[in-house]
């Protein structure tokens, strides 16, 4: 949530906290009792450690990260390769943009 306002955190802490906190019920309490009943107390950890990838993974499919994080310098390049109207502007916009790579 970096650089969004504080109104806009709590508009999507309000939008996502139940919902996330309902799935994550439903997900974690039948493998967890899974767990206790199955398998044996040493291995446990190695079955919530390797749940929680999938838990993660489920998150990050649900809720991709906003595109509003861009580079700065993406931006810049971005936003003066959509304003020119020349073709020549923008080749020499991206070649300057390469050779400060090299």
């Amino acid at each position: 949530m970096t650089g969004l306002t504080p109104t806009q955190i709590m508009n999507r802490i309000n939008d996502v906290l139940w919902e996330t906190q309902k799935a994550q019920w439903v997900f974690w309490i039948p493998v967890q009792l899974l767990n206790f009943r199955f398998v044996p107390v040493r291995h446990q950890l190695n079955v919530v450690l390797m749940t929680s990838v999938v838990w993660t993974a489920l998150l990050s499919a649900w809720y991709p990260p906003q595109d509003s994080n861009v580079d700065g310098d993406d931006a810049v390049v971005t936003a003066i390769a959509t304003d020119a109207t020349d073709a020549t502007a923008v080749e020499a916009i991206e070649g300057g943009d390469d050779q400060k790579k090299k």
